[in-house]
């Protein structure tokens, strides 16, 4: 049976959309030291992220950065109400953290989904184990239960830097679900 932990590996470039994302928005992507730690899967918590998982998935529709943008790959925050994978994870993380929880548990995450197409998620890092919300499900499931291959993701010890998970693979070039 896998760990109920992500294994991270060593340092990785950050995705495109990333790096575009913290051109525009510096503030949410300046430098910090942190320390990694889990959070406590306590029945309050386990309903705010089931809360801010289904509250987003609600409130974006779903659309490719194609056709909202003209562009290949854009991360935003869906203020228009429209988004594609990684702007639900960038308000459930936004939105998590203002509710308190350690912004070293709450991690931008690329994947693989059967397809081998790229797609992006949010790991929060619990005492139970790293739990997925997704765009594409409202129940939160445990990284292992879903059907994706992980590739990359934040850092839970320096916030600007990216890390391989469970050895890697390919990178997808575009995470557009």
């Amino acid at each position: 049976m896998a760990p109920v932990h992500i294994l991270g590996g060593g340092l990785v470039k950050a995705p495109l959309g990333w790096t575009d994302f913290c051109f525009r928005y510096p503030r949410e992507c300046r430098r910090e030291n942190l320390t990694g730690q889990t959070i406590v899967l306590d029945a309050a918590t386990l309903d705010l992220l089931q809360r801010v998982n289904v509250g987003v998935n609600a409130a974006i529709k779903p659309i490719t950065d194609r056709l909202q943008w003209g562009a290949a790959e854009r991360w935003d925050f869906a203020e228009t109400g429209l988004g594609d994978c990684e702007d639900y994870v960038l308000l459930k993380q936004r939105w998590l953290v203002s509710a308190g929880l350690h912004r070293d548990a709450v991690l931008v995450t690329v994947v693989t989904d059967l397809a081998g197409d790229g797609h992006a998620v949010l790991t929060v890092r619990t005492d139970a184990g790293d739990f997925i919300l997704d765009n594409m499900v409202d129940e939160m499931k445990l990284w292992r239960a879903t059907p994706y291959s992980f590739v990359k993701r934040q850092s839970s010890f320096v916030s600007t830097e990216w890390v391989s998970l469970n050895g890697g693979g390919s990178s997808p070039a575009i995470v557009s679900r």
